[in-house]
């Protein structure tokens, strides 16, 4: 009889290995078992073969033969290479294979290994997330070095790329499916790659550095303040969610100081690249729970990534409402009524705020040691070091400015209101009606702008976009266009030499 080569291929499942007997080997009736362990990616595929060719028409005994050799040799190896039917788990060196599934232990959620090798995690309403792999003989296999990868055609589709022991891929009854490395997440369909957060102190005390690349978490884990290689600090919230850099990226040589004075400070090999300017002893820089990095310096919150700067608070002063006949205000010093404040700043311009927002101001900024004073006259008068710079010229005998509780800015004299910041100057009513309709005669000499209109006072000062001040006069070009009012600073005043003393130039058109 002429020989014949006879060969067989099967796939078997053992107790922990599939397997397969195929075509050639170079013995007669001899199986040979072998794991393949290599791979461009560095996983292992645990897969036992047993191959068999023969020149003998028994082809039933060889095969025999081949089943008992490769059972011999899997005997007693680790636990099954398969997840049980209805199991929610798949552990390091098992798999599944097309038409498998993992179900999660309330019945509702399921990973699906389909024939065409695409993985789906599905739930009631339908599919939730896929590998979107594709290849014949598909296998989803949990390896041992922790990497889960799917095979299809012969080679890798997908992986999550993780690396670890003791893993196990759990369908979740919440529908996520996740891999635990040592009892810790590390990889799940919602999050992806879960990575392992270093040891790291929430706090740089005075005196220590942080070098590039080193960083600090705050104690619930959730925000991470790190001085990158490229020397610059970023504050990381969930999602990687950048919430604060110092742009000081492209540093050489980056390190993060908390000094002893209590200055925050990242150097170079050049020299100092950013500060915070704080000062104090005991200086310490956190890395709060809210997300807040803060330098704490002298007992204090010094600096913050959410405020700058944290100025020291004044000590409170005794407040008033109303300025007498003999007194004065220095710079710095303030009238006040609930949520309105008539201030003297200290540049010299007296600024009256409504709920911090200015309604009015003498315009006198640039004025050294300034003080207002209300004479005994009944003039309110504002003087610098070379003299008078701005007043009302207001008269009537003593007099009182008053912050009152509607926020208006009132002169009294002579016992009756002769100005106020709504209504400009206020007529006698005793004196005989005028035939212009002005409510009152101004004093002689410059009369400050009014924030609102007086009849007789129509001429315009208007503050423009690069904030130079221009007045316009009826029948100017851009007079009728012109609105007072619509920017702090912007008065009616009775003249142009009004306009003019007040530090306004006449418009060109």
């Amino acid at each position: 009889m002429t020989s014949t080569n006879r060969t067989a291929e099967f796939t078997l499942r053992s107790s922990n290995h599939p397997f397969e007997i195929r075509p050639p080997c170079y013995v007669v009736a001899t199986a040979q078992c072998r794991s393949v362990t290599s791979s461009p990616w560095g996983a292992s595929l645990p897969t036992t073969t047993v191959r068999i060719q023969h020149r003998s028409p028994r082809l039933v005994t060889a095969t025999l033969l081949a089943l008992t050799l490769a059972f011999a040799l899997l005997t007693g190896a680790a636990p099954s290479a398969f997840a049980a039917a209805g199991e929610d788990t798949l552990r390091a060196g098992q798999s599944l294979f097309a038409g498998e599934t993992l179900v999660s232990a309330n019945g509702q959620f399921r990973t699906a290994v389909q024939g065409d090798g695409n993985v789906v995690v599905y739930g009631p309403g339908g599919p939730r997330w896929q590998t979107g792999s594709r290849g014949v003989g598909a296998e989803l296999a949990v390896q041992g070095d922790g990497n889960v990868v799917v095979y299809g055609s012969g080679r890798p589709q997908w992986w999550t790329g993780t690396s670890g022991s003791d893993a196990r891929l759990v369908m979740q009854s919440d529908g996520n499916l996740v891999l635990y490395l040592n009892n810790r997440a590390a990889w799940s369909i919602t999050t992806g790659i879960i990575p392992v957060r270093p040891a790291a102190p929430a706090e740089l005390a005075a005196g220590q550095t942080l070098s590039a690349g080193q960083q600090l978490i705050s104690a619930d884990g959730r925000f991470t303040a790190a001085l990158q290689t490229d020397g610059n600090f970023v504050t990381y919230g969930p999602g990687n969610r950048v919430l604060f850099a110092t742009g000081t990226g492209g540093t050489a040589g980056a390190r993060l100081a908390m000094q002893t004075d209590g200055n925050l400070v990242i150097y170079g090999n050049s020299g100092a690249r950013w500060q915070t300017r704080t000062s104090g002893s005991g200086g310490v820089l956190a890395l709060q729970n809210d997300g807040n990095l803060v330098v704490y310096a002298g007992g204090r919150a010094a600096w913050a990534r959410t405020t700058g700067l944290i100025g020291v608070a004044p000590p409170p002063v005794a407040t008033r409402s109303t300025l007498n006949t003999g007194e004065t205000l220095a710079a710095g010093q303030q009238l006040t009524y609930g949520p309105y404040v008539a201030a003297l700043q200290t540049d010299g311009n007296f600024v009256v705020y409504d709920n911090g927002r200015a309604v009015f101001a003498t315009n006198t900024g640039g004025t050294a040691n300034a003080r207002l004073a209300i004479q005994a006259d009944g003039n309110l008068v504002l003087y610098g070091p070379s003299g008078p710079r701005w007043q009302l010229g207001t008269s009537g005998g003593a007099g009182v400015l008053a912050l009152q509780p509607d926020g208006n800015l009132v002169v009294y004299a002579g016992g009756r209101a002769v100005w106020s910041i709504r209504t400009g100057y206020i007529g006698d009513p005793s004196a005989p009606p005028s035939n212009s309709g002005n409510p009152g005669t101004p004093p002689a000499g410059p009369r400050p702008g009014s924030p609102t209109h007086i009849p007789g006072c129509d001429v315009k000062g208007n503050v423009a976009d690069d904030g130079e001040r221009i007045y316009h006069v009826p029948g100017g070009q851009f007079y009728d266009v012109t609105v007072i009012g619509n920017r702090p600073g912007e008065y009616w005043f009775c003249s142009p030499s009004d306009a003019q003393a007040a530090g306004w130039r006449a418009s060109k058109r």
